[in-house]
Order: structure tokens, then C-alpha cells, then sequence
């Protein structure tokens, strides 16, 4: 299967994507962005996979930061 290049771009994008609507009180973005880490590791640009340890090393940080307070 190959992607479009706006496809692509849209990949590029996902991690955040997914970070937001969790932020904004979608629960299920968290892990849907969990489930697709296999595509995400596979996919042959990898930023991707970088984009989405960091947005996921941000979701961890701000649960610790609520458990503190």
C-alpha cells in the first residue's frame, strides 16, 4: 500500500493529533495513539516514531505532574 504525500504528512502529524484530542477530553486518543505504535515504528520516515515517544513522554509527564499536586 503506498501513501500520497499529504498522507504521509498527515502520519507526520498523527502523534500530536492524537496528543491534543486527548488533552481536550477525547480519552480514547491516548490509546488509539498507543495502539498504532507498530505502524508508526514501521513506517520509513523516522520521525514519525520519534514524534510519537515524544508526545507519549509528554502525556506521562503531565500524569506525574497531577499525582504531585
Amino acid at each position: 500500500m503506498h501513501l500520497s504525500d499529504r498522507e504521509k504528512k498527515d502520519l507526520l502529524n498523527l502523534p500530536s493529533t492524537f496528543m491534543i484530542c486527548y488533552l481536550n477530553g477525547f480519552d480514547d486518543a491516548k490509546q488509539k495513539l498507543i495502539d498504532a505504535k507498530h505502524l508508526l515504528k514501521a513506517f520509513e520516515n523516522p520521525t514519525v516514531y520519534i514524534s510519537f515517544k515524544e508526545a507519549l513522554r509528554i502525556l506521562r509527564k503531565m500524569k506525574y505532574d497531577k499525582s504531585v499536586e
